[in-house]
């Protein structure tokens, strides 16, 4: 018996990393899961994966920021699986853009697809639980730049800043139908050292804002980044009944980061370097199975513009 039997579960972005392993871990626990995303090839693949397991999965392709489109993912689950109790709210788009030249439309469009999307989708589903008299769980996925204003980062700290006070605001009102709405906040992520090392900031700014995958490790006291997994377990911990006098609440995935004294800097005394985590620690993962790791070699992962700075 699974922990996540009878639950029906929206997962909003459902590439293979953070949103398709979430799926493919509610999906082994026994859920039945409605896989959106804007690209249909992401949405297909983890549906398709879920069903390759023995899980039950369905995916619909578009914008979770459009109302019409959010009516027709709930239909979709109501139609499929007789209703739907449990969101993942994870889907968005980032601009890394100064104060000073920001464009509207850019912020407009962060703003929707984070922060109106994950509204609508709770409104979409809490209207039929709320009529059903049938509890329910929503899960939004926010950030460490929640908590602190990330340089040329605007609208991406302020909206998941808004996204936590929007998840209390809704479970403060949705709890006495049993609504249950929570949020996690991972810092950077392991699946970002596949790309390049170090932010894709504009190279003209990189000597006033480089952020380095080395700074983000060194600020972590647990010395390792965290991965697709760690939020895989706490959505199904969140989605399960075991969680059911939770809410309200946002959960730091971030192996201590927000909690330490600002001025400590725990890789002076780890000395754990991205080299060595390769080497030692990293995995690469896919849908939360990993496909080879730790030993891995960084000439694999990067590009030939990458390879001298982790030599």
């Amino acid at each position: 018996m699974g922990r996540l039997d009878g639950k029906v579960a929206l997962i909003n972005s459902s590439g293979p990393n953070n949103g398709g392993t979430i799926a493919a871990m509610m999906a082994k626990e026994g859920a039945r899961i409605i896989c959106n995303d804007i690209s249909e090839f992401a949405a297909r693949e983890t549906a398709e994966f879920i069903k390759s397991k023995g899980g039950q999965a369905v995916f619909t392709v578009g914008d979770a920021s459009d109302p019409s489109h959010v009516e027709s993912m709930i239909d979709l689950g109501r139609k499929e699986y007789g209703y739907v109790d449990t969101l993942v709210n994870l889907a968005g788009t980032t601009y890394w853009e100064k104060v000073v030249d920001f464009q509207l439309a850019h912020w407009n469009h962060e703003i929707n697809s984070y922060l109106t999307s994950a509204a609508l989708c709770m409104q979409s589903a809490a209207v039929h639980l709320v009529e059903e008299g049938r509890p329910g769980s929503f899960i939004n996925i926010g950030s460490d730049a929640a908590y602190t204003g990330q340089p040329m980062r605007l609208a991406y700290s302020a909206v998941k800043a808004g996204l936590l006070n929007m998840t209390r605001s809704a479970a403060s009102e949705l709890a006495t139908h049993n609504i249950r709405v929570n949020a996690m906040c991972p810092t950077g992520m392991e699946q970002n050292l596949w790309g390049r090392r170090e932010q894709v900031f504009p190279k003209a700014e990189r000597e006033k804002f480089q952020i380095t995958r080395q700074m983000v490790l060194d600020a972590i006291p647990m010395a390792r980044y965290p991965r697709s997994v760690d939020l895989g377990h706490l959505a199904v911990f969140l989605a399960s009944d075991e969680s059911g006098f939770i809410t309200g609440v946002e959960i730091p995935v971030d192996g201590g980061a927000t909690a330490r004294y600002n001025l400590w800097l725990p890789g002076l005394d780890h000395k754990v370097t991205v080299e060595n985590y390769f080497r030692t620690t990293a995995l690469y993962q896919k849908y939360g199975e990993t496909i080879h790791g730790p030993g891995l070699d960084p000439d694999v992962i990067y590009g030939p513009e990458d390879k001298a700075a982790v030599k």
